[in-house]
């Protein structure tokens, strides 16, 4: 079974937050400039009962000291998984290295649809997150196309996809929302998810607008109402009535 994550910045408010909404599991979003107080930094982690995965910086001066930085991070909060994007894989190389423990899931940001299973396969880790998916490579196309190509991932590429990101998303509307504002879509996604064994981490990743306890809780609430009925699911094989997504067909 996998289990549910908040994703936020790590300041100690926000840790607070994590833990009053009830999650036992955060990913953290690092900067160059945090990651140089890394050793505060693990012990404010460490002082909350969370389970992490670290999310390598985006921007700001990235060199071998950052890389050095968030493995003595990742070893010292025993974390096995950081969230890196493609444009950053040059940096992260010496990761590795250091520690080839540490697994870097890629996360895929823009992608063509019929470049999806090649791309993942060129990676020995992924992060998938599904609001790029729809959004960006499947174009807000229907609930069930979109069901078709997440089910279709998981049985081809299921050891390589190690951690998800699953904002509450619609089409149309503003990203990274929290899951309960795209509830049949999420619940869809537990479904597929639960059927195909993955046992990661599924991450509710939230705006900082909506990084409030009332929203995390929102988001949890959600997912212990999907657990608890979990055990009378069908095989619902109905998500697969109709035929895989296709790239010429309109969103």
């Amino acid at each position: 079974m996998f289990s549910l994550s908040t994703k936020f910045s790590p300041a100690s408010a926000n840790f607070e937050k994590a833990i009053f909404a009830g999650y036992e599991n955060a990913e953290l979003y690092m900067t160059p400039t945090r990651l140089m107080s890394w050793k505060s930094l693990s012990k404010i982690a460490r002082s909350f009962d969370l389970n992490y995965v670290l999310h390598f910086p985006t921007e700001g001066k990235i060199g071998s000291q950052t890389c050095e930085e968030i493995v003595r991070l990742a070893r010292d909060l025993g974390c096995q998984i950081i969230v890196v994007h493609e444009e950053q894989l040059d940096d992260v190389s010496l990761i590795s290295s250091l520690d080839p423990g540490i697994r870097l899931a890629v996360e895929n940001q823009y992608l063509h649809f019929n470049d999806l299973d090649e791309w993942i396969a060129s990676h020995e880790f992924v992060t998938l997150d599904i609001e790029h998916l729809w959004k960006n490579t499947l174009h807000d196309c229907d609930l069930n196309s979109l069901c078709s190509v997440v089910r279709s991932l998981l049985k081809k590429h299921n050891c390589r996809i190690q951690h998800i990101h699953l904002p509450g998303y619609l089409p149309g509307q503003a990203e990274q929302k929290p899951m309960y504002c795209s509830r049949e879509m999420v619940f869809s996604m537990f479904d597929i998810l639960y059927e195909e064994q993955y046992g990661g981490w599924v991450v509710g990743e939230l705006d900082e607008n909506f990084q409030n306890q009332h929203e995390m809780k929102m988001d949890l609430l959600l997912f212990e109402t999907w657990k608890s009925k979990v055990s009378s699911l069908p095989l619902l094989n109905s998500v697969m009535t109709q035929p895989p997504f296709s790239a010429a067909e309109p969103s």
